[in-house]
């Protein structure tokens, strides 16, 4: 990738309204936009961060033909492949970077196991010797490969990453955080990454995924309102230790309906773009405005949205201190090109 390519990830938690922040950056100019997820990257079961974890402690083939296989099979992965088929043989050229790394590190790994028998003053050197290789032969080499890795896929699905003039590229989902881990472990794979998290106020969430969503999408969302909770605190588990990071924004669906215009200079400002060249062609706060406020649209279940405010204060939205705006059409889950996965 160029010296200036920025990586922005537009993260949700499902269904939080991310999509309308992919919306809003297609109209500016300085943006390219990659709009189907590529969480794989960074996915607890079959990312790179787990792969090495993996190698970590098995450094062997065995453990780069399960990554493969299990990411070959991942449906994310699989999506793409229907559009771009060449992300296969991406695939396999990583794997084929990564034998040689994995068989050299293999050799020092084999002296582990007898090494931490030794019970003497001698072991904190035998143990020193072998983190210290551990680190310069895994570690260094590992990242650099990944990132390769992830520049060739870019590449392989038509993102320009040595453009000048649309020099973001913007990912979906990329850093998603919901039960993968830490999302900051993966930065070090892209090209001056940048990350925005999108949520939502729960009470809306809750009645979007009990009533709206229901029979339309797969429900991953619980619609029992103290397994609604649970499961919301977990998907968030990690967002606390990321919004200090100058790397990092936090922003709320709502905002961007009720007070588009700070909200959309808070973007713009954290990414460093500026030609807005098409406002209002991708991004409507009216029709937005209809999947918010649902207390006002779902009025059955008044005793769960009273437990939703009263355990989850912190992430209500402040309606009251914003104009509320008219809403145009009907509460939808797709936008004009693609499903709604936010």
């Amino acid at each position: 990738m160029g010296k200036n390519i920025v990586t922005v990830g537009i993260n949700g938690f499902y269904s939080t309204g991310s999509s309308a922040y992919i919306d809003l950056l297609y109209e500016f100019e300085e943006a390219q936009i990659y709009r189907h997820e590529l969480k794989f990257f960074v996915h607890s079961d079959v990312g790179l961060h787990r792969l090495k974890i993996d190698l970590h402690i098995n450094p062997s083939i065995d453990v780069l033909d399960n990554f493969v296989n299990n990411l070959l099979s991942n449906r994310d992965l699989v999506r793409c492949m229907k559009i771009k088929p060449d992300i296969e043989k991406s695939l396999y050229r990583y794997k084929n970077k990564l034998t040689p790394l994995v068989e050299r590190y293999r050799r020092f790994y084999d002296y582990k196991s007898p090494l931490i028998k030794i019970k003497n003053s001698s072991v904190n050197n035998y143990t020193s010797f072998y983190t210290n290789s551990h680190y310069n032969i895994e570690l260094g080499n590992f990242d650099e490969i990944s990132k390769e890795f992830v520049r060739d896929v870019f590449t392989v699905l038509g993102i320009d990453c040595k453009s000048k003039d649309k020099n973001v590229v913007v990912l979906d989902q990329i850093f998603k955080t919901n039960n993968y881990g830490n999302p900051a472990y993966s930065f070090k794979y892209f090209e001056n990454p940048l990350a925005i998290f999108v949520d939502r106020d729960p009470r809306d969430t809750y009645l979007y995924c009990k009533f709206f969503l229901k029979g339309k999408l797969p429900q991953f969302i619980p619609d029992d309102v103290d397994e609604f909770i649970t499961d919301f605190l977990k998907r968030r588990q990690h967002i606390h230790s990321l919004k200090n990071r100058d790397d990092v924004l936090c922003c709320m669906f709502e905002e961007l309906i009720f007070d588009t215009d700070n909200a959309t200079k808070k973007v713009a400002d954290f990414i460093g773009i500026k030609k807005r060249i098409n406002k209002g062609k991708h991004f409507s706060p009216a029709q937005s405005r209809t999947s918010t406020r649902l207390t006002d649209v779902y009025t059955s279940c008044p005793d769960d949205v009273k437990i939703i405010e009263d355990k989850l204060t912190d992430y209500l939205f402040p309606f009251e201190k914003y104009e509320d705006i008219a809403p145009v059409g009907e509460i939808f889950y797709t936008s004009g090109r693609e499903k709604f996965y936010g």
